[in-house]
């Protein structure tokens, strides 16, 4: 049988584009992305079929092929350098215009840079294409490239493509670049319509990065633009706050450090953020910026915050930070019928077992039985620590429901 590699090159060009076109066009269905991937691994074959079969793929398609067909746009884009050296040698398989663009964006890179190897060259250019995969959605790009609307890389906001990246140093080169203009066109430029909207930048990154970009962007906030609303502010504290991990703990600590105009912003709105979805380590950093961590009132004093949130690691991270669990304020519940109320109080009238037993493992004081609530969770854990700490047997549940007021303040223990 005769190789395929022995045919007169006019033939064997003749069945590798028959082959390419049959897996693209006469193909239908969910088959049709294993076909064009089969063809596409005979490129391991050889040298000869690999420039054939990438020559037929990116050259001699039609644009719309890159359009239509999902499994070769997903191809041209996952081979995104070489489908750019192929698919310019035709002219109109591809957005001129873009494709200029392109041409003018790798040309100044190649002047800053200035490497004048060939292979280094072609390195960079690799490197610069697949980069713009990662920071440009691929039906953008696959749309731009063919010409289907119009160039979508505008779109693209610079902040965005330099924090998918991690690259700070664009971050940097970014901040420089606007602090050169006035403090109008700073404004105009960082609004959230704009180029470069700064308050959701600074928002993804809390949330999402663990590096430096927070920082600086928080820095040049302070720095340059007027000071973020009280709302947008604690939007910033609840990105910033992890509940299961301390890897992001430094973007929280660099918003709690923000202090425009040198007003203090460990406020309630603040707290409450931190309590309602932060980690023990969380409500600590925010407590070092608290004078008195026992100052305030029901509905101020950071441990009442953490004991209304109804997170343990909140009320840990009050406790651990040193605020007082028998820490008493005026009451704020009229059903307890109390001129004065603790942090277990306000658990206790909750029903909330969890809370309470933390309070009362970290040494909370224990109102007498005529006090406790009839409810099954909180009672057991109220019957159980005074039960170890006096070695007396109180009425169970049942009993106790079925109890007076006054028969209940005449147990004593």
């Amino acid at each position: 049988m005769t190789n395929l590699l022995d045919l007169p090159v006019e033939i064997f060009q003749m069945i590798v584009h028959e082959l390419v076109n049959s897996a693209i066009n006469n193909v239908k269905g969910p088959s049709q992305g294993f076909q064009i991937d089969g063809v596409w691994r005979l490129r391991d074959v050889c040298g000869t079929f690999a420039a054939e079969i990438e020559r037929n793929v990116f050259s001699l398609q039609p644009k719309e092929v890159y359009y239509n067909k999902y499994f070769v746009q997903r191809l041209a884009l996952k081979r995104l350098p070489r489908y750019m050296m192929q698919v310019k040698r035709i002219p109109g398989n591809i957005n001129e215009g873009f494709h200029a663009r392109l041409k003018r964006m790798i040309s100044y890179i190649l002047q800053e840079l200035d490497i004048k190897d060939e292979k280094q060259r072609a390195g960079i250019i690799e490197k610069f294409y697949l980069s713009l995969r990662k920071i440009v959605e691929a039906y953008k790009l696959s749309h731009a490239l063919c010409g289907m609307e119009k160039d979508a890389l505008f779109d693209v906001e610079p902040f965005r493509i330099a924090r998918d990246l991690g690259d700070t140093e664009s971050i940097d080169v970014i901040v420089r670049y606007l602090e050169t203009r006035s403090s109008s066109v700073q404004a105009a430029l960082t609004s959230e319509d704009a180029m470069f909207p700064i308050h959701s930048t600074i928002s993804i990154a809390l949330a999402t990065d663990s590096g430096t970009i927070a920082q600086t962007l928080l820095d040049y906030h302070k720095k340059n633009l007027r000071s973020p609303t009280r709302h947008a502010y604690n939007y910033w504290v609840s990105r910033a706050v992890h509940a299961s991990t301390t890897k992001y703990l430094h973007n929280l600590t660099a918003v709690l450090d923000f202090h425009p105009e040198g007003r203090r912003r460990v406020l309630r709105e603040t707290m409450l953020s931190i309590c309602a979805g932060g980690s023990s380590e969380d409500v600590q950093e925010a407590l070092k910026r608290v004078e008195d961590v026992d100052k305030g009132t029901a509905l101020n004093a950071p441990i009442f915050i953490a004991v209304r949130s109804g997170r343990v690691a909140a009320v840990q991270g009050c406790i651990q930070a040193g605020a007082n669990v028998d820490f008493t304020v005026r009451s704020n519940i009229p059903t307890l019928h109390k001129d004065t109320i603790t942090p277990l109080d306000v658990a206790m009238n909750r029903n909330d077992d969890r809370v309470a037993d933390v309070l009362i493992k970290a040494g909370a004081t224990i109102p007498h039985i005529s006090q406790w609530p009839g409810t099954r969770r909180v009672y057991k854990v109220l019957r159980k620590a005074v039960s170890e700490r006096t070695k007396v047997k109180l009425p169970d549940l049942r009993s106790f429901q079925h109890m007076s007021l006054v028969e209940r303040k005449d147990i004593q223990y």
